[in-house]
């Protein structure tokens, strides 16, 4: 038994894929940098992170600027966490790739619920490309519920291929998906335009 903290500094020093797993539910309040607590542990080494029955990160101790999770390593997985609370984003994909967030509630956080930045590329926030999951105990049908964060729900800043799909997202200070962190981008015609996920067209509905 240890504390998520401590299993994610020691998946750090762990050469290759890890797993962090918790089968129990609850709420885990990170203690302030004064109580030696503070952000968590980045991480940079792979690791599938899965409470199975949403086990909740609480950040609002965390201290000024803190971000929830910090995913620097490619082919990270995060699954049925609550993470709320956090002076920042509630999770963030830095510079990686193949990094899948599902099934997770991301909520109440200062920042964007979910952040991708430093060129995170082919990830998927959201149902998986092709895997069945039995159970979801949060969140959309394989998707995840971003809600009531200081910034847009699922921001892209900077990478391609991102893919982004049956999540749920509402009541945040910005837009539900944000290519550029910049708010609403106009489609333009035949998609030519480039950026953050090739700034891709919204839907354009008519009657």
């Amino acid at each position: 038994m240890c504390t998520l903290r401590e299993a994610m500094a020691a998946s750090n020093a762990t050469v290759g894929p890890d797993s962090i797993e918790f089968r129990v539910n609850g709420t885990i309040v990170l203690a302030s940098p004064a109580q030696g607590g503070g952000p968590l542990p980045e991480l940079i080494d792979a690791v599938t992170i899965d409470s199975y029955i949403g086990l909740s990160v609480d950040g609002s101790q965390a201290g000024a600027g803190a971000n929830g999770l910090v995913v620097r390593a490619n082919g990270t997985k995060v699954r049925n966490l609550d993470v709320q609370g956090f002076a920042g984003s509630g999770i963030v994909i830095a510079g990686a790739s193949a990094v899948e967030i599902q099934w997770s509630f991301i909520h109440d956080n200062a920042g964007p619920g979910i952040l991708l930045t430093g060129g995170s590329s082919d990830n998927v926030i959201g149902a998986p490309a092709a895997e069945e999951r039995q159970y979801a105990s949060l969140g959309a049908i394989g998707g995840n519920t971003v809600v009531d964060n200081g910034g847009g729900g699922i921001v892209v800043a900077s990478g391609e291929s991102n893919t982004i799909r049956t999540n749920v997202a509402y009541g945040n200070s910005g837009i539900a998906i944000d290519l550029g962190d910049d708010g609403v981008t106009p489609n333009d015609d035949a998609d030519a335009d480039t950026g953050p996920n090739q700034l891709q067209n919204a839907p354009d509905v008519t009657a």
